[in-house]
């Protein structure tokens, strides 16, 4: 423990330590007896990047409830970090034997139907079957009658897949708000769009910087306005705190109700009020005429690519990715009015339905694509830059 002056006081703090010769605050905690097999190490040691007091204390607290909540799962034996790969198994694994999420959860009495029930009971038969196969291939005959008859939980003998697939069928999945932003993708099927990926994953590490890692049921509105003040605190701006707040409440509502996760789907990250939206929005000054003649002129003698993308832009307004993604045929130069065809392809979606277009090349950007089209042996115009 470590005894801080914070002005007129003076605290003294569990787990917060600074290792000798160094400026930066660590958390170090004692990993429990019990509990050391889950651990490389029986001591936990990590910097929490800041030599302020203040600032060490609360990112102390902060991952120290991370901590708890990781020695409390280990104890009562729940799974681990999920992968995409287990839960897509888990709902491959409820399909094949024509069972739902929440089948086995607990019902309104009041809505009690014995037919229905009789039914689930019928179709779950086969996947007790694959589950029991399981336990009795890991426990001897007497080890397997014991957890028979004490009706022990299965979840701590079972892979990944069957716990994730048990605890759907009973409505106690769980997921923490990170595993919501990286099954986000999946579910959106986006994993080939680097700036969908990379917007999730932005929003996913600015939750993470600020907040622990935890359910997004078990977030509170206080937490998001602090969320809120740190990222205005850390210097980022008002719209970009909006999109990362935007694309957590998609994230958390998505899955949730994609794996009917009913307690999650009322999280608190909707409806928020940034103070002074946009009112820090700085507008983009406008290239001036002797900008724009000086880029004409331009030519980068080592990548002349980068000069023919630089005009074909300029000349057609077309978007960065837009041209780089061009196939040879979307261009034509034969016909008496050159032009590109702007379409969806296998590499970049296009941003709005009205964005698929025919431009007229004239200029520097018919001369950009007269000579990009003579040297490429690809599909793609630009093939070093798709």
């Amino acid at each position: 423990m470590t005894t801080l002056a914070i002005g007129p006081y003076r605290l003294i703090v569990m787990y917060l330590f600074r290792p000798k010769g160094r400026n930066n605050w660590h958390y170090r905690r004692a990993v429990p007896t019990d509990l050391r097999v889950h651990y490389s190490s029986p001591q936990i040691l990590k910097s929490l990047k800041t030599s302020d007091e203040a600032e060490a204390l609360k990112r102390c607290a902060t991952y120290n409830q991370q901590v708890e909540q990781d020695f409390k799962r280990y104890r009562n034996q729940e799974p681990s970090t999920l992968t995409l790969e287990n839960l897509n198994e888990a709902e491959r694994l409820l399909r094949q034997h024509n069972l739902v999420a929440r089948a086995w959860a607990v019902s309104d009495p009041l809505d009690y139907d014995a037919n229905e029930e009789a039914t689930i009971n019928r179709q779950s038969e086969g996947l007790q079957d694959h589950i029991e196969a399981i336990i009795q291939s890991k426990l001897s005959p007497e080890e397997y009658e014991k957890f028979y008859f004490e009706h022990q939980d299965p979840l701590p003998y079972l892979p990944r897949a069957e716990q994730m697939a048990l605890l759907m069928l009973k409505g106690e999945l769980r997921l923490k708000a990170s595993e919501h932003c990286d099954y986000y993708i999946e579910l959106k099927q986006r994993g080939d769009d680097m700036k969908f990926c990379q917007g999730v994953t932005n929003a996913k590490q600015f939750l993470l910087q600020h907040l622990p890692d935890k359910r997004p049921a078990s977030y509170s509105r206080g937490e998001v306005r602090q969320l809120i003040r740190e990222g205005i605190k850390s210097g980022l701006k008002t719209k970009t705190i909006q999109r990362y707040l935007s694309t957590l409440r998609s994230a958390f509502s998505k899955v949730s109700f994609e794996l009917e996760m009913r307690e999650d789907q009322q999280h608190p990250f909707h409806d928020f009020d940034i103070p002074k939206l946009a009112e820090d929005t700085e507008d983009r000054a406008e290239f001036t005429f002797e900008q724009l003649e000086e880029l004409r002129r331009a030519q980068d003698k080592r990548k002349p690519e980068i000069s023919w993308l630089i005009h074909l832009m300029m000349e057609t307004g077309m978007r960065v990715k837009e041209a780089c993604g061009l196939r040879t045929e979307d261009v034509e130069l034969d016909s008496e009015q050159p032009y590109v065809r702007l379409h969806q392809n296998t590499f970049r979606r296009l941003k709005t339905k009205n964005s698929q277009r025919f431009i007229p090349l004239v200029g520097v950007a018919l001369t950009a694509c007269k000579s990009a089209a003579a040297v490429t042996s690809s599909e793609w115009l630009f093939p070093n830059y798709v």
